[in-house]
């Protein structure tokens, strides 16, 4: 399969040995079928995330960045455990 002439999983100028790895990667039925199970996971999340207003941090520096994130993921994963009846 080529896109715009090239063969979208070879190596390319631009890629580093890990990019071009994972595209190798991707290139697999295997990595196909677990991507094709994103939309599902990550864009709920994403979309958590946003409606919380969690579109830039009030905090500054890695560690406190992180902790929020943290606390963020943490708050989404308590709240869809209570949704499917977790804790009843």
């Amino acid at each position: 399969m080529k896109k715009r002439g090239k063969v979208p999983h070879s190596q390319q100028r631009r890629n580093t040995d890990e990019s071009f790895a994972f595209r190798q990667r991707m290139a697999t039925a295997e990595a196909k079928e677990k991507y094709k199970q994103r939309p599902s996971i990550a864009e709920y999340v994403n979309k958590e995330f946003r409606k919380r207003r969690l579109t830039q941090f009030r905090v500054r520096g890695l560690e406190k960045t992180l902790a929020v994130a943290l606390l963020y993921a943490l708050a989404c994963n308590v709240l869809r455990m209570i949704a499917f009846g977790v804790f009843a």
